[in-house]
C-alpha cells in the first residue's frame, strides 16, 4: 500500500502534514455530522464548496484559497507535454507506437477486414493468375511456351516408344500388308510382288492367264498360287500336288487345276479335303475341271469338281 503525506496550511501560516493512502474516501454531504465510518485520510466535500480531511480523530477543514499558479504559470494557463517531465509512463509518439505494435503483435491478435487480408500462398498465386502474363516477366532460362518450341522439343526427344497408341495405329509391316490385303488392289503381279502383298494379286484370282505345266512325269506338282491362279497339267506318273504361297488368313484365294488323265495314276493332294470326306475318281484319258479354295493362309484347303470328262 502506497503512502503519502499531505502538506496543509492554515490561516495563520501554520503548516501540518497529514499521512494519507490509497484507500482514502471522499464523503460528500450537506453537514460534516452527518458523516460516519470515516478513517484517518478520508476527504469530505460539504455542499459542493469546503473541503474536510479527517484527522487525529476529528474532521479539518482545508484552506478554500484560489489557485495562483500551475507548473510556475499564471493567469490563463495551457500546458502540454513539454512542460511536463516525462516520468516512467512515456509521452506518445508515432514511432513508439509504431515500435510497440510491431514488438507485441502479430496477424493473429488483428481482425482480417475485407480489404486488406492476411496473406496467404492461395491469395498470392490468384492475385498473380489474375494480374500477370509472360508479357511482365523477363524471359530468362526458363523460356516462354511457344508452338515452334514444343515441336522442336518433341521432334528432338520423343519417339513413337514414348507415346501410347491411340486411336491412329502406329505403323508395322503386318499392318501395313493387312491394309493392302483388305482393299481391292487391282495390279499385274509378279512373284515378288506377291509375297509382299501377302501373297495376294486380285487380278489372278478373278482369273488371268493360264499356267501351263505341260505332262508331269516326275511326281511332284507344286501349284504356285503367286505366279497365277489357273494351271493345266497333263498327268503321265503317279503325282503328289503341293500348294505353295496361299494368301494370308482371312484372304479367300480360289483357283483352278484343268486335270488330264488323272486317272490314269494315283493322285495326292497335300492338305486338300473333299466333298464327304472321299477324294473323286478322276476321268482315265480325259479332262476334269478341279476347283481349289482356302481361308486360313493354306492351312488347310477344299476341293470340289467343276466339270467332270469334258469333251
Amino acid at each position: 500500500m502506497a503512502h503519502k503525506l499531505l502538506q496543509i496550511s492554515n490561516e495563520d501560516g501554520f503548516t501540518e502534514e497529514i499521512l494519507i493512502d490509497d484507500t482514502s474516501i471522499l464523503f460528500t454531504a450537506t453537514d460534516i455530522t452527518n458523516i460516519t465510518g470515516m478513517k484517518q485520510g478520508d476527504f469530505a466535500v460539504i455542499n459542493n464548496i469546503d473541503l474536510y480531511i479527517y484527522h487525529n480523530n476529528t474532521w479539518t477543514k482545508l484552506p478554500n484559497g484560489a489557485v495562483t499558479s500551475v507548473n510556475s504559470k499564471t493567469g490563463a494557463v495551457t500546458l502540454t507535454t513539454t512542460d511536463i517531465n516525462e516520468g516512467s509512463n512515456l509521452y506518445f509518439t508515432n514511432t513508439r507506437a509504431i515500435d510497440a505494435v510491431k514488438n507485441n503483435i502479430n496477424t493473429d491478435q488483428v481482425i482480417e477486414g475485407t480489404t486488406n487480408k492476411y496473406f496467404s500462398n492461395t491469395l498470392a498465386i490468384n492475385a498473380v493468375k489474375g494480374n500477370i502474363s509472360t508479357s511482365d516477366v523477363t524471359e530468362d532460362s526458363n523460356l516462354y511456351f511457344t508452338n515452334t518450341r514444343a515441336i522442336s522439343a518433341v521432334k528432338g526427344n520423343i519417339s513413337t516408344s514414348d507415346v501410347t497408341e491411340g486411336s491412329n495405329l502406329y505403323f508395322t509391316n503386318t499392318r501395313a500388308i493387312n491394309a493392302v490385303n483388305n482393299q481391292n488392289i487391282n495390279i499385274t503381279g509378279t512373284a515378288e510382288n506377291a509375297n509382299k502383298l501377302g501373297n495376294k494379286t486380285p487380278d489372278k484370282y478373278l482369273f488371268g492367264q493360264a499356267t501351263d505345266l505341260g505332262t508331269v512325269t516326275s511326281g511332284a506338282v507344286t501349284l504356285d498360287l503367286s505366279a497365277n491362279n489357273y494351271f493345266v497339267v497333263t498327268v503321265g506318273a503317279n503325282t503328289t500336288f503341293t500348294i505353295a504361297n496361299a494368301p494370308i488368313s482371312g484372304n479367300v484365294a480360289l483357283f483352278i487345276v484343268e486335270l488330264t488323265n488323272g486317272g490314269n495314276y494315283s493322285l495326292i493332294f497335300n492338305g486338300l479335303k473333299w466333298q464327304d470326306k472321299q477324294a473323286p475318281i478322276f476321268t482315265t484319258n480325259g479332262t476334269d475341271i478341279v476347283g481349289i479354295m482356302t481361308r486360313d493362309g493354306g492351312v488347310s484347303f477344299v476341293g470340289f469338281i467343276i466339270a467332270y470328262n469334258i469333251g
